[in-house]
């Protein structure tokens, strides 16, 4: 089978193995012999290999416990068997490094680590009836589980790994760091990524408010969508901001958005449940805000709730919220409809001008009181007082004392 399929081919495979049927094959061990087998791996390694008895994951950190290879480790009647989660050369480097006067040999077998989408791992002769091996990238993401090239450079207890590490085992590359954070809680965790817009090639930095609170390590195009691995400080809420490749665009869940016109930019405030817009008094409520950096434009969607506190306080709804930062306008669009002080109208879509006391408002626009109903194709609505004065196509109803 190809190690690439297209289309049909790649999703009909990728179904069974996400159901757990069939499995992957990555050709390449490595064998670990002679005399000193054990203590060298042990002094390696994050796993207790004295009480091994079947395939364990394994972790090689360099001194500031930091992951730089894994691999799977199989007992073997001349040693043990590494079959890496990168690639060959980079696990027999890593070991080589630290052979001094080791009685050890490293040898390169070709032989396969099976991987089974159940889970299991068996080594074998062939990889004859695998799944392709290009399906696998996209595999693991839909699982939501890291390849090494993802968790390299990391913490173990920063990826979800801190399983793989045997503590009381003895002294290993890295352990010192490891015992000092057994029990500490670390800054950082994986989470998922839900893009907004086509992938962008990964790694690369995510800011919240101009600040670094993480990285992207993987990021692909999937049946579901743009989707993506990443290490986040914990205290970014999940699903809340988004801020990619180049800081182009920002994606807001939950929390509230404000323009600072002395920074020039849009402050956001991560927190759970809708998403709040704020143009000086005027605050608009919605599900979910999308920024683009490139073009600062910043799209809200609704239904939207509208307010503005005040001696007659304004309370609305509206379609969709559309601003424009380096102009700081604020457009209603869609079913806009204020309610203030007596007063209701209605119109297709409002110019908020929060520092100029008014509001725009264009199309069919439609106010009601009790003294009647005033119509027009422009209209200027007072925040202050709800009054409006028709500047265009006026019509009108008005009823007798």
């Amino acid at each position: 089978m190809d190690a690439f399929p297209s289309g049909k081919q790649q999703g009909e495979v990728l179904a069974k193995a996400l159901a757990g049927e069939g499995y992957f094959a990555f050709p390449g061990l490595l064998l670990v012999r002679g005399p000193d087998a054990l203590s060298f791996l042990q002094g390696q390694c994050t796993r207790d290999l004295r009480r091994l008895s079947g395939p364990v994951g394994a972790l090689f950190l360099n001194h500031r416990g930091q992951i730089e290879e894994g691999a799977t480790v199989f007992p073997h009647k001349e040693g043990y068997l590494l079959a890496p989660w990168g690639t060959l050369e980079g696990v027999k480097a890593r070991l080589k490094r630290y052979i001094v006067f080791d009685q050890v040999e490293l040898l390169e077998l070709p032989l396969y680590r099976r991987l089974h989408a159940d889970g299991r791992e068996e080594v074998a002769e062939s990889g004859e009836g695998a799944h392709p091996a290009g399906v696998y990238p996209l595999y693991t993401l839909l699982k939501g589980l890291p390849l090494l090239s993802d968790i390299r450079g990391e913490l173990p207890q920063s990826v979800g790994l801190l399983h793989l590490v045997d503590y009381g085992k003895g002294c290993y590359v890295g352990q010192e760091i490891m015992a000092r954070l057994e029990g500490k809680e670390v800054h950082h965790h994986l989470v998922g990524l839900r893009g907004l817009s086509p992938a962008q090639e990964a790694p690369f930095d995510l800011l919240l408010e101009g600040r670094k609170v993480g990285e992207a390590k993987r990021v692909m195009e999937t049946p579901f969508g743009v989707l993506g691995l990443a290490v986040m400080r914990k205290e970014v809420p999940l699903g809340a901001v988004v801020e990619r490749g180049g800081v182009e665009e920002l994606f807001l869940s939950g929390g509230e958005a404000r323009y600072l016109e002395e920074e020039g930019r849009l402050e956001l405030r991560p927190a759970p449940g809708k998403v709040a817009v704020a143009q000086g008094q005027v605050w608009v409520e919605g599900q979910r805000l999308r920024y683009q950096n490139d073009t600062g434009e910043a799209l809200l969607e609704g239904p939207l709730e509208v307010r503005r506190e005040g001696e007659k306080p304004l309370s609305g709804k509206a379609g969709s919220l559309r601003y424009l930062l380096d102009e700081d306008r604020l457009w209603l669009l869609g079913g806009v409809e204020l309610t203030q002080g007596g007063h209701t109208t209605r119109a297709e879509r409002a110019l908020l001008r929060e520092k100029e006391g008014y509001a725009f408002l264009y199309g069919k626009v439609e106010s009601r009181d009790e003294r009647g109903v005033v119509r027009g194709e422009r209209v200027r609505y007072a925040l202050k007082t709800g009054e409006v004065v028709v500047l265009g196509g006026v019509a009108g109803e008005f009823r007798g004392d």
